[in-house]
């Protein structure tokens, strides 16, 4: 994957505690998100172990993340800590294609024009 890192998305992200936080849970929503999407790509179950193994850290981080974030406004606190952009409406996680990924991480940003 490769873009452009939009510069001035990172000075924002990089502004205070919060907008690190906040940028820190963007992409790793996204990225558990991602990996869990790939798994279905994986032929090789040892690469999909390690998939796995990758996607069970991402997970916690964004879990650590969200225990130290304060609740966003209008969400729910007894739910904030996996919210519906990483647990869909049966409980499991959210699978996302890659292009999907790309394209929220664009609208949001951080980079200017991300191809594969």
């Amino acid at each position: 994957i490769t873009g452009a890192l939009n510069q001035t998305f990172l000075t924002q992200a990089l502004a205070s505690r919060e907008s690190i936080i906040q940028t820190a849970r963007l992409l790793e929503t996204q990225g558990v998100a991602a990996l869990n999407g790939a798994g279905k790509y994986i032929k090789d179950a040892r690469n999909l172990l390690i998939g796995g193994k990758l996607v069970s850290v991402e997970a916690r981080h964004l879990a650590a993340l969200r225990d130290i974030a304060p609740v966003p406004a209008g969400t729910n606190a007894n739910t904030a800590f996996a919210g519906d952009d990483s647990v869909n409406a049966d409980g499991l996680d959210v699978k996302l294609e890659a292009t999907t990924v790309l394209a929220r991480v664009k609208a949001a940003g951080v980079v200017t024009e991300p191809t594969n």
